[in-house]
């Protein structure tokens, strides 16, 4: 594999015309948007949403980010939405999608929303699958032409850095997510496992919000602060390893990076990385604080322990009688057939349903309810922030 571009770009604010001009120079260091995409596409942009938290926080990629890469993609003459499963979702998508401030964006620029918890699933098999051999992902992913992932530059406590590559884990639907927790215990199995998303989406461009980032007790708890940075990159590792670098982090530590790089999914030796425009060395944070306690305390927890722990993952939806109109949108719209009627009520069967949301969403009577494990609930909370 030939060296790849990664561009570096100075951005000190969110005011709109500086990070349009940075965004769109980081784009032309790279070959332009028309060297990944056509006049015409429809372009998925999956930017990094944990939480029901403002901007300022630094958890969520900033809206007006986002914005500008959206009509830049749009002005191309692609056609570009905005999707994402975020990570408090079952706190509700709507609360997310508003006080993150990605609503009131959308609605500005005119942007489309796919909240991919009610968007169909396709079922895949990723071609290096060992943990997971099949899994669940959110239909509007895999029926774009170009997917482009727009990360947040943070760190993560038990992963390293939460980049273009981790960003994905947001294209399974719902709490489908658990299961690869379940099945990926240690941080290099769950490594393992985000490459094989990577596998099968095959983005084609990752553009990072390194305006301000998160260091100190990342994903969602660290120190929220000013980086001053737009990276971007055609290839997802390359991006992650440039990205890790600048923490202070050697990029083949960071599981999903080291994972993808050996399956061929990108290259992480920055010997066959060219940076343009800011240098690397200038681009290094020299006080960044990387979380490397969480990962190394993970790491030497025994995997049955971890497996253990793993069975306490209980997450189902259940069917509040009261409430339910019978009107059978539930049952239509689950991908799996879990969804029956007996005795013309809903019923699940738990041994088919893979906790994707859809009848969650889908109700418009709010008769379904999940209900969670203390271990699950415990998990989702620091997942979203503590919403």
């Amino acid at each position: 594999m030939g060296k790849v571009k990664v561009a570096i770009v100075s951005c000190k604010s969110y005011g709109y015309r500086e990070l349009r001009e940075a965004i769109a120079r980081s784009l032309d260091l790279i070959g332009g948007l028309g060297a990944v995409m056509r006049k015409g596409d429809k372009v998925l942009l999956k930017p990094n949403m944990m939480a029901s938290k403002p901007p300022e926080k630094a958890i969520n990629t900033h809206p007006a980010f986002v914005r500008a890469l959206f009509e830049l993609i749009r002005d191309f003459g692609a056609k570009p939405v905005i999707g994402e499963s975020p990570g408090g979702a079952i706190f509700g998508t709507k609360r997310v999608w508003k006080n993150s401030g990605m609503e009131e964006m959308a609605k500005e620029a005119g942007a489309e929303i796919v909240r991919l918890e009610s968007s169909g699933i396709v079922k895949v098999k990723p071609p290096f699958g060992k943990k997971l051999k099949e899994f669940y992902i959110a239909r509007p992913v895999l029926d774009a032409d170009v997917v482009v992932s727009v990360p947040k530059f943070k760190v993560h406590g038990t992963m390293l850095l939460t980049g273009a590559i981790k960003n994905f884990l947001g294209t399974i639907p719902g709490i489908h997510k658990i299961d690869f927790h379940k099945a990926a215990p240690k941080p290099d199995e769950f490594g393992d496992v985000l490459s094989d998303i990577l596998s099968v989406i095959k983005p084609k461009l990752a553009v990072m919000d390194a305006v301000t980032g998160m260091d100190g007790n990342g994903p969602t708890f660290g120190r929220a602060r000013d980086v001053g940075f737009v990276i971007a990159s055609p290839d997802c590792v390359a991006l992650d390893a440039v990205a890790a670098t600048m923490m202070g982090i050697e990029p083949m530590k960071v599981y999903a990076t080291k994972h993808a790089a050996r399956k061929g999914l990108g290259v992480a030796d920055l010997a066959m990385i060219d940076i343009e425009g800011v240098p690397l060395s200038e681009a290094k944070i020299p006080d960044w604080k990387p979380d490397f306690i969480s990962n190394r305390t993970v790491s030497r927890i025994p995997r049955f322990l971890l497996k253990l722990y793993g069975w306490g993952f209980r997450a189902y939806p259940l069917l509040n009688e009261r409430k339910c109109k019978k009107c059978g949108e539930c049952i239509e719209g689950c991908p799996t057939g879990a969804r029956f009627l007996d005795n013309q009520v809903p019923k699940v069967d738990f041994k088919k349903c893979i906790r994707c949301l859809q009848c969650f969403e889908k109700c418009r009577n709010r008769a379904v309810r999940l209900k969670f494990s203390y271990f699950a609930k415990q998990w989702l909370k620091s997942q979203a922030g503590g919403i």
